[in-house]
């Protein structure tokens, strides 16, 4: 056996059907497929109304204007989140307050929140952990959560992408749910503002990527019931490792599966190395992290750093074969 792929879409020839269909109707641009796919979206998390976007980044500027951020304004954000929020944020003329983790969760934590004087927060779901039972509302911020990794998971009725004024999902070929490249942004109430100007239409997603997205909504559950298989057998893996699983872990918290994600008590570079002797690729979970240049900032953000430096993610979707699961788990289990 060769080289596990690290990742592979979850696209099957079936999926691929509805993209076919859609441009033998010889409509592929923005239009009714587009509206379809939104609606799905939004019914699955709650939301009044939503907009389907060609980029991660349009997706992330049009939660600021929804935010009614103005240039000078200021964002708080982990440092965990990707560093695409701040660049994003710098573009817009905003400021951002770098804010430390829950160690209970790994995502931003809500009592440094509280304290600070940003005008939103950025609620990013890393890996599939959620804020559970924190309810962000106290801060009185406009609340932006990011389902990009956390789509389907839940804790009891605490789902993700039920907090957020503001829900944003990326939509590329490694997410949860794909179009091939893409991202969609919601509002929990109210409507967006039109998106059929002339200059949206070069914004927008086309309906043969969005007729993708409906059959991968379509397929949602069936394919997240397939990768939480896969991750209960890696997490069994890895509890004869000395090393921890990454944010929740209560056997309460039925978590996507979409990523196996730990916190190493060795080297990275010994595991990575011991990976790449049994053909299992595992990469650093946080290289494009926003926190990267606080690396030695341990003052400001203990319990980030950790993670910053020793958290790893190894390969885990459902067109991983019996045998790729087995040399995946081994590794796990006998990890340096």
């Amino acid at each position: 056996m060769g080289q596990i792929e690290f990742y592979k879409p979850t696209i099957t020839r079936k999926d691929m059907d509805s993209v076919l269909q859609t441009m033998v109707d010889e409509k592929i641009g923005p239009g009714i497929r587009r509206k379809e796919f939104v609606e799905g979206l939004c019914r699955l998390l709650s939301l009044s109304d939503g907009i389907a976007l060609r980029s991660y980044p349009d997706a992330i500027k049009n939660a600021f204007l929804i935010a009614d951020l103005q240039p000078g304004d200021s964002i708080a954000m982990s440092v965990l989140s990707p560093r695409l929020y701040a660049d994003v944020a710098s573009e817009c003329s905003l400021s951002v307050e770098y804010i430390d983790i829950d160690p209970e969760n790994c995502c931003i934590d809500l009592n440094k929140v509280k304290n600070c004087l940003a005008k939103a927060v950025i609620i990013d779901e890393p890996f599939g952990s959620i804020p559970y039972q924190r309810n962000f509302h106290e801060t009185g911020m406009f609340i932006i959560e990011d389902v990009s990794r956390s789509m389907g998971s839940r804790f009891n009725d605490d789902a993700a992408g039920h907090q957020g004024d503001a829900v944003i999902c990326a939509l590329e070929e490694n997410n949860l749910i794909s179009t091939g490249g893409g991202a969609f942004c919601g509002i929990r109430d109210g409507k967006i503002e039109s998106q059929d100007s002339d200059d949206s239409l070069f914004r927008s997603l086309p309906d043969l990527n969005s007729s993708l997205g409906i059959v991968q909504l379509a397929n949602l559950e069936e394919r997240l019931a397939r990768r939480k298989e896969i991750y209960r057998l890696f997490r069994q893996s890895l509890m004869s490792s000395g090393h921890k699983l990454f944010g929740l872990n209560s056997v309460d918290f039925d978590i996507n599966g979409g990523y196996f994600c730990v916190l190493l008590d060795s080297k990275p570079q010994d595991v990575i190395k011991f990976g790449d002797r049994y053909q299992v690729p595992i990469r650093m979970a946080f290289s494009d992290s926003a926190g990267i240049p606080f690396l030695d900032d341990f003052d400001h953000f203990p319990c980030a750093i950790p993670y910053l430096l020793r958290a790893v993610v190894f390969p885990i979707y459902p067109f991983l074969s019996r045998n790729e699961i087995d040399s995946v788990a081994k590794v796990i289990a006998h990890l340096p």
